[in-house]
């Protein structure tokens, strides 16, 4: 009987032994696992983010642009629109030779802006460089 409680006792420990052991096994390969995971979130938040602010600046600079153009177009209607007030009130431009040569001025810098704004833009042609002055600001 003694042997029994022996046998029985030393198995025990043993199995405790290897149970503590598998035990601190699995919860290292756990924490590894969370580890790894936690690390892949993070580099994929991080894309995300990156990504998100690389669209929102895209899409701020190409606002700016478009108002940029928009501006420009805005002030030659602007001028072609007053232009054509004057004529309409004042009935012809013969009177003036400047009137009429303005005019044509204005006509064409309109068609000029909106054929260039019909195309495709290249934003490096019209952005400001350096000390450059926008055109929205002279407006």
């Amino acid at each position: 009987m003694n042997q029994i409680i022996n046998d029985i006792l030393s198995s025990s420990i043993a199995l405790g032994i290897i149970a503590f052991i598998c035990k601190m096994i699995l919860k290292h390969m756990d924490k590894r696992g969370l580890e790894t995971y936690k690390n892949k979130l993070k580099i994929e938040s991080d894309l995300l983010a990156k990504r998100i602010d690389f669209e929102f600046s895209q899409k701020k600079e190409r606002e700016i642009e478009l108002g940029r153009w928009g501006l420009t177009l805005l002030s030659s209607v602007n001028g072609l629109i007053g232009r054509l007030k004057y004529i309409k009130d004042n009935g012809s431009l013969t009177e003036d030779p400047y009137y009429e040569v303005s005019t044509r001025y204005y006509v064409c810098q309109f068609l000029c802006w909106a054929q260039l704004f019909r195309k495709e833009r290249n934003t490096v042609v019209i952005s400001p460089v350096n000390d450059e002055i926008l055109i929205g600001e002279l407006l």
